[in-house]
C-alpha cells in the first residue's frame, strides 16, 4: 500500500471512530469513498470518483456497501426529526 492509502486507511477509521460508527478497537474490513470534484477552470464539468482500500474490492462487496449506503440514507430522508415541519 502507498503511504496516501495507508493515511487514508487511518482516516477512514479515525472518523468512524470519532463519529461513533464503530468504536476503538474494531477493524473496519471494507470501505467504499465515493466522491465529486469540480474543475477550477470548467465549474460545469464535474468528475465522480470512487476509492477502495488496496485499489480493489470485489464488487459483491462494493455494491453491497453502495446498497447499504443508500438505503440507511433514503430512510433517514423519511423519517421525521425532532425540529422537522408537520
Amino acid at each position: 500500500m502507498s503511504e496516501a492509502q495507508d493515511r487514508l486507511e487511518a482516516a477512514v477509521h479515525d472518523v468512524a471512530v470519532e463519529t461513533g460508527c464503530i468504536e476503538e478497537g474494531e477493524i473496519i474490513t471494507s470501505w467504499v469513498l465515493v466522491g465529486s470534484a469540480v474543475n477550477g477552470r470548467a465549474a460545469d464539468e464535474t468528475s465522480y470518483f470512487r476509492v477502495y482500500p488496496n485499489g480493489t474490492l470485489p464488487s459483491h462487496v462494493v455494491l453491497g456497501l453502495l446498497d447499504y449506503a443508500q438505503t440507511m440514507e433514503r430512510n433517514w430522508v423519511l423519517t421525521p426529526h425532532d425540529g422537522d415541519d408537520e
